[in-house]
């Protein structure tokens, strides 16, 4: 009887160490490749309007959240890397609008969206977002 628990306790060693060693020999290099991002507000109204702009920086690994009083265009150029997960939101409150919003990876516009609410109205809220995965 001895026998066969020694005989299991030996095949459980075995087992463990292998498992342990090939643990340590399975490194998974992903390749990781660098971008040019670019994120984009074109207002198509003549009129200058107030926009709140939130979009990821791949950076610092943050969302960002400015607010502009009066622009027509908006860009921002940044350095991204491979399983980076873009946001870009822009949203207008009591106001007219009608904008869109674009992604560029490597100067290819990858994703847009657009929204309006043309004048003479005005608006309460006019948002639109998009999103992007590099790969």
């Amino acid at each position: 009887m001895k026998l066969k628990h020694s005989g299991f306790i030996l095949f459980l060693a075995t087992i463990l160490i292998f498992s342990i060693t090939s643990c340590e020999d399975e490194t998974v290099q992903r390749p990781v490749n660098q971008y040019q991002v670019k994120y984009e507000i074109k207002n198509h109204l003549k009129k200058k309007c107030n926009f709140y702009i939130r979009y990821f920086n791949p950076k610092f690994d943050n969302i960002v959240a400015e607010y502009y009083d009066s622009i027509n265009e908006w860009s921002r150029e940044l350095k991204g890397k491979t399983f980076d997960h873009l946001y870009f939101e822009a949203f207008t409150v009591r106001d007219s609008a009608m904008f869109e919003i674009s992604i560029y990876v490597n100067g290819q516009q990858v994703v847009r969206d657009v929204d309006s609410c043309p004048g003479p109205s005005v608006c309460d809220t006019n948002r639109i977002k998009v999103s992007y995965v590099l790969q």
